[in-house]
């Protein structure tokens, strides 16, 4: 008998089976998600489900039983789908989170800072008064300042990057490590371009105003804990890039 004819005949024994036979079949469940909506940033959050803080929230979440499933999604579409509970989770800063059920656990540290060409300067936070700052689209970053600046929203910081040697801008505002990549990837040599730290925001995930997000909130502080004694988040943060100094900042954040 070929292939084919056992495939027919198997199709034929399938539709003569009594709907009792078929009933003790059960159907294959569906696993639980935890859809982690975020846009792609950098090293951190990557196309593909990886990245540094896709892997940690996937280790956290995977033996609890669930699978992490990243949204690549605008930040400010992402707060809305979680505040309906579309999305389970998302990162935001500790000390300002908005409406969510938010995590106690720091996750990742951003070193805000401000990219200006070297021709220019940039001495203090005064610097950005009345300026216009790129920044990435639907990221408030005017509620982090303590001075009024003129935002200039994009969606990619490469095109920050060539709007500030355009002139276009007067300085792009992001993470360091972000701004560096970006710099590299308008091809523009480097040291036309200064990059000065701004301030430094503990990170934190939040979760849907629900009682998903609630125990989900729950299981990712609790696994966080046990990940940090048993050196399996150190282990992941160095797989992924993060520096020795960076692995410490994120431990001192969390008290270890």
């Amino acid at each position: 008998m070929t292939f084919c004819n056992f495939f027919i005949t198997a199709l034929a024994v399938l539709a003569l089976a009594s709907p009792v036979q078929a009933a003790q079949y059960k159907e294959w469940p569906l696993p639980n998600t935890c859809i982690f909506g975020m846009p792609v940033s950098g090293h951190a959050v990557m196309k593909g489900n990886t990245g540094l803080i896709t892997e940690i929230l996937k280790a956290v979440f995977l033996p609890e039983g669930y699978e992490l499933v990243h949204a690549d999604l605008p930040y400010r579409r992402v707060l809305s789908e979680l505040a309906a509970g579309n999305i389970h989770c998302t990162l935001d800063l500790k000390e300002h989170p908005r409406e969510a059920v938010a995590a106690k656990t720091v996750i990742a540290i951003c070193e805000l800072s401000v990219a200006y060409v070297r021709t220019q300067s940039f001495e203090d936070m005064d610097d950005l008064t009345g300026q216009k700052v790129a920044c990435l689209h639907g990221y408030d970053i005017q509620r982090l300042l303590p001075v009024e600046i003129k935002p200039q929203t994009v969606y990619d910081l490469t095109s920050a990057i060539l709007m500030l040697d355009r002139g276009h801008a007067k300085f792009v505002i992001d993470d360091a490590t972000l701004l560096k990549e970006a710099i590299q990837e308008t091809k523009i040599p480097s040291n036309a371009f200064g990059i000065a730290p701004l301030m430094s925001l503990d990170i934190v995930p939040v979760f849907s105003p629900d009682e998903k997000g609630r125990r989900l909130r729950d299981i990712y502080d609790r696994r966080m804990q046990k990940m940090i004694a048993s050196g399996e988040l150190q282990r992941i943060m160095s797989e992924n890039g993060l520096s020795k100094v960076g692995i410490q900042n994120v431990l001192k954040a969390n008290g270890h």
